[in-house]
């Protein structure tokens, strides 16, 4: 069975114009960024997270309107959404569940209730872009899930005909089910997790809506089962293992309606109140030290470090955070999902920094300025990297306000990266791949034309990639006919200038200085007369005589053949100076006063003809002076 094709891009903008919005949490505590995610009907209960080996979020939920499954991932700063399954009729078990992992290639996996006409058990796994799903246990619901080393996945679950615990793994490609705890109504509500040796852990309820919470571990083949904590009632928890395989455990104390803490070492429990409010939708995150990371009712977030508990509020929004579910990043930084029930929304705080901006493939040219962007609260430094990660130098440090603009430094490269770092709390993003730092401007257009309606000298335009935007401008030199080049046009912005003085004859060079004042010789060009037939400079007293002559092209669009001569005032032919197939258009030749023999004409009067394949010629008259 595959899931639906449905798919929703959602862009940043969206996010942002749908509630971005900061923690109001005390200054110095973590720096949360909240934003909503899907606003599609009711949507976002039932919420579990997830962080990949490059930071980005995956979220699974559901959306209550239509029973569906969905998940969520952002990349390169756009949320994509995609439904799972549609239909699960999900709506009014608050305790249903859904559970998300990660396989090692960073490939989804969900356990989650379906119910149609009874609940089941079900688990998708996409790869290749593709959603697969399957029935584990046709009588069962609020499913945890976890994943060994090898990418098994283990599901805990509590079956409703006989009110049980269960647990089912597979391995070759086989599921087998067995019973845990077989006391009646047990095991609502389970989380499991795998030990190092591949043995799983799972809390859960120990009668339903009363009971005390429980654990059990499978070792060499045997369950072995323990009480927790039976001076309470309780509904939900969370278990994690800690670098040493030791059970840590954030559960609801419902009698009190406090979280609580439970964490095992040398087969003892030691209990505490992480907090004395509203622990429903307790979910536990361990980070490297083991100190323990609880996201709960209402978008509260607690850690333990030193002995003590900090408690914060991370969304500001009145009666947010529902559902909720913590993960945390590589670095450590919490990332939490969870629904708002009074806009009906899907909402994601993350305290994270995360590079928007050079995106993938970019292209900066030296000089320009360029916006480095980022989500996340500062103050970060910036680096460049010009090798492709292996050494970032500083660009700024101390910045508190994204985006920031830099000028691109004379660093070429196509292996450049970005960095954007923030030292308390700890968090390092990159830009999403490479891009090029460009050194060369290329020259796409350099014409000189007369003036227009019949006004005296020329005028010079140019396009060039990158273009103005990019540069601190252009600047355009002149040669007379002895070749003596001076500045024309100093530095300018736009893309065209205009010499008074231009005439046949003239040539023009043009240049590209960068934001960096570094210069780059893009072009040369003469001025051509936008007329049948021109030569110059005129009279002709030696060297070349430059001539430009139009060309009508042949039937078609093609090539036509034309020809341009000289011709003594007899008529006699001195020179046939050009003779081919031409497009239509302008064409250009040159005349070093020489006749058919290769001798110097002698002074007088001379004409320069051209002739074409269907007789259309022009004639002008040439005045030679030796």
């Amino acid at each position: 069975m595959f899931a639906s094709n449905r798919i929703l891009r959602l862009p940043v903008r969206f996010a942002l114009l749908a509630g971005l919005a900061f923690a109001t949490s005390a200054f110095g505590a973590t720096p949360f960024v909240v934003e909503v995610v899907d606003t599609t009907g009711s949507v976002g209960t039932h919420t579990s997270v997830a962080v990949d080996a490059q930071g980005n979020p995956h979220i699974a939920y559901m959306e209550n309107a239509n029973g569906d499954i969905k998940h969520a991932a952002k990349s390169g700063g756009a949320w994509v959404i995609q439904v799972i399954h549609a239909g699960t009729g999900l709506e009014g078990y608050p305790f249903s569940g859904l559970s998300l992992k990660l396989d090692g290639s960073g490939n989804p996996r969900v356990a989650y209730t379906h119910r149609f006409n009874s609940a089941s058990v079900n688990y998708a796994a996409k790869s290749a872009g593709t959603w697969t799903i399957e029935v584990v246990d046709a009588n069962g619901f609020t499913p945890s899930l976890a994943l060994d080393s090898q990418g098994n996945p283990h599901i805990a679950y509590y079956s409703a005909g006989p009110g049980t615990l269960k647990y089912a793994h597979k391995s070759g490609g086989v599921w087998t089910l067995e019973t845990v705890d077989a006391r009646y109504i047990v095991g609502f509500t389970p989380s499991i997790a795998i030990d190092a040796a591949g043995n799983p852990h799972i809390s859960y309820v120990g009668g339903y809506l009363t009971g005390s919470l429980e654990y059990a571990v499978k070792s060499a083949g045997s369950w072995s089962i323990e009480t927790v904590d039976n001076t309470v009632c309780t509904q939900l928890s969370s278990l994690v293992l800690d670098a040493n395989d030791n059970a840590r455990i954030a559960y609801l104390d419902c009698t009190n309606a406090d979280l609580r803490y439970a964490s095992r070492a040398g087969g003892a429990w030691t209990i505490e109140t992480a907090d004395a409010v509203n622990g429903t939708w307790a979910s536990l995150a361990l980070d490297e030290q083991g100190n323990p990371h609880i996201g709960y009712a209402l978008a509260r977030y607690a850690v333990k470090s030193g002995g003590t508990w900090t408690r914060e509020i991370v969304d500001g929004m009145p009666s947010v955070g529902e559902y909720t579910s913590l993960a945390l990043d590589g670095q450590g930084n919490p990332r939490m999902s969870y629904y708002d029930p009074i806009n009906k929304d899907l909402r994601y705080a993350d305290a994270a920094v995360r590079v928007v901006s050079p995106a993938a493939g970019a292209t900066w040219p030296v000089g320009a300025l360029r916006d480095i962007e980022w989500k996340g609260l500062g103050p970060v430094s910036i680096s460049l990297s010009t090798d492709g990660g292996a050494s970032y130098q500083t660009l700024l440090a101390g910045v508190v306000s994204s985006p920031v603009r830099i000028r691109v430094p004379h660093a070429p490269t196509r292996f450049a990266r970005v960095r954007v770092e923030r030292s308390t709390q700890l968090s390092t993003a990159f830009s999403e791949s490479l891009f090029t730092i460009q050194t060369s401007v290329a020259l796409l257009a350099l014409l000189a034309a007369p003036a227009p309606n019949g006004a005296r000298g020329a005028v010079i335009t140019w396009q060039s990639d990158p273009g103005p935007e990019d540069l601190a401008g252009y600047r355009l030199e002149r040669a007379s006919s002895a070749s003596e080049w001076r500045t024309l046009v100093a530095l300018t912005r736009e893309t065209s200038a205009t010499d008074p003085d231009g005439g046949p004859g003239s040539r023009y060079r043009l240049f590209a200085v960068n934001g960096l004042g570094e210069e780059l010789w893009l072009g040369e060009t003469s001025l051509r007369p936008a007329v049948p037939l021109a030569a110059w400079p005129l009279p002709y007293r030696g060297g070349n005589l430059s001539i430009s002559f139009a060309t009508v092209g042949g039937l078609g669009g093609g090539a036509g053949r034309t020809e341009v001569a000289i011709f003594d005032v007899s008529g006699r032919l001195v020179r046939t100076i050009a003779r081919g197939e031409y497009a239509a258009g302008y064409q250009s030749a040159v005349w070093d006063g020489r006749d058919g023999r290769g001798g110097k004409v002698s002074a007088g009067v001379y004409f320069l003809r051209t002739h074409g394949a269907y007789g259309e010629g022009r004639s002008i008259k040439l005045a030679v002076l030796r």
